[in-house]
């Protein structure tokens, strides 16, 4: 079905569409080191995720997104520890650890109506014991973005627009080199993570939109209520060259390490609400709702997000606090 007006808004949109940055995933803690290369293998076993996320279900070529994600540890250090998940205050995986390498990767696939943007990225991080249990990291993603415009569902009311023009001149599919450097400091109370991103288009497909850099701020602390229950506030700020600062600042409640509830802001004017499990430290689940404090019709519809992940190799039944 074509879509006029919406498709050339979309097409208008397109250069803030580049390089994945406006992607949002509300359980963005669950594939941290798609945003925080420093984290990639910061827990000792095979993190696997993958989630879907629909944005404005009754709007008709509206945003959808799927994800995968996996990073594991390739050289672990020896842990005299066992771990049991169902205490706050357990001992720390990284305790006493050695050098480890981390390995991992991601691939995004996001569409807006006629534009489709696949992104796959591989990455690694060197961690480093600092103080008890306390670590530094530092991490390196890399990978291709591509970019592609539908044209024959693309329906323009003036075809002598100079935009629609641009664009058959330029080229309707892109392809850009992406790069993340990323420092990180974590326990297993706290993380931080600064990362870097630049994004250089390759051959002659190159634009001023598409020389960006990219900053990503991510911060959590897990403080224990009691036994059984831990408070997790956390954020993610993230500034592009081409878009404005972005904020996302929310808390969650976690129960036994296995059973959280809670709920973010984004400073776009979006709430996320989000519940989870995990069971037998294998396998979890998390669910989000999405919906906008604006009073525009088009963004009131809500977003659903649903992100299932496994914990492979997990022997010491570790639950971390992302």
């Amino acid at each position: 079905m074509k879509k006029p007006l919406f498709s050339l808004l979309l097409l208008l949109l397109t250069h803030l569409a580049l390089g994945q940055n406006n992607v949002f995933i509300g359980q963005y803690f669950k594939i941290m080191p798609t945003f925080a290369p420093g984290l990639t293998g910061a827990n000792n076993f095979l993190d696997v995720k993958t989630g879907t996320r629909s944005q404005w279900t009754d709007v008709d070529g509206a945003p959808t997104t799927q994800f995968f994600s996996a990073n594991g540890t390739i050289r672990p250090g020896r842990n005299a520890y066992k771990y049991n998940s169902h205490q706050v205050n357990d001992t720390s995986p990284y305790a006493k650890k050695p050098v480890k390498i981390g390995l991992g990767g991601y691939v995004i696939n996001d569409e807006i109506g006629e534009i489709r943007q696949t992104e796959g990225l591989i990455s690694s991080a060197v961690h480093v014991n600092i103080h008890r249990d306390i670590n530094l990291s530092l991490g390196v993603s890399g990978g291709l973005n591509h970019t592609r415009i539908d044209v024959d569902k693309l329906t323009v009311r003036d075809q002598n627009d100079d935009t629609y023009k641009n664009y058959l001149a330029s080229g309707l599919q892109r392809n850009s080199l992406k790069l993340l450097f990323g420092l990180s400091a974590y326990s297993d109370q706290f993380y931080f993570s600064y990362a870097m991103m630049n994004l250089y288009p390759s051959g002659d497909d190159r634009d001023v939109h598409d020389r960006e850099v990219a900053h990503h701020i991510i911060g959590g602390y897990s403080y224990a209520l009691n036994p059984q229950f831990e408070l997790i506030p956390n954020f993610h700020a993230r500034k592009t060259d081409h878009q404005k600062f972005l904020l996302d600042i929310g808390t969650r409640v976690r129960y036994q390490r296995n059973a959280y509830a809670g709920i973010s802001y984004r400073t776009n004017q979006y709430f996320v609400s989000m519940l989870g499990y995990t069971l037998n430290d294998l396998l979890d689940i998390g669910y989000s709702f999405e919906w906008s404090a604006a009073t525009s019709s088009l963004t009131n519809s809500g977003g659903h997000e649903i992100v299932i992940g496994l914990r492979l190799f997990n022997h010491g039944k570790y639950v971390p606090m992302w």
